[in-house]
């Protein structure tokens, strides 16, 4: 493969990933929502996703935050996956909870444009600030 076949090749995949990595964030979202978990006896939807798809408890938290964060802010959702569980993490502290309504379109809007590290300045920002 050429060089720019291999570069589409790896931007198709990307956008797979990033479609679904959303997708299961908003699955886990919804089940929290109307409490299938606890069919099953789960105390919380973190163990239903260590249960159900073998996660670990790290992997299982991200997936929580992350669909808090695309039930809450909509135009998340297709953003790249590193940029979408550093939003979630910062989204998920209480501290900042009170201003995200204001800032969805700053963090969202920032996470399409800048380069991760730089994002990653953005929203170390917005935590301390809270």
């Amino acid at each position: 493969m050429s060089p720019a076949e291999l570069e589409s090749l790896a931007r198709e995949l990307d956008g797979q990933r990033r479609a679904v990595e959303s997708a299961l964030a908003t699955l886990v979202a919804r089940v929290e929502e109307v409490g299938a978990h606890r069919r099953d006896g789960h105390r919380g939807v973190r163990a239903w996703g260590m249960a159900a798809c073998n996660w670990s408890l790290p992997e299982a938290a991200r997936f929580v935050k992350a669909g808090h964060l695309l039930a809450r802010f909509r135009s998340a959702s297709g953003m790249g996956v590193a940029q979408l569980h550093a939003l979630a993490a910062v989204t998920a502290n209480p501290r900042v909870e009170p201003h995200l309504d204001e800032a969805e379109e700053l963090l969202v809007g920032q996470a399409a444009v800048l380069d991760f590290e730089d994002l990653l300045g953005v929203v170390a920002g917005v935590g301390s600030r809270c």
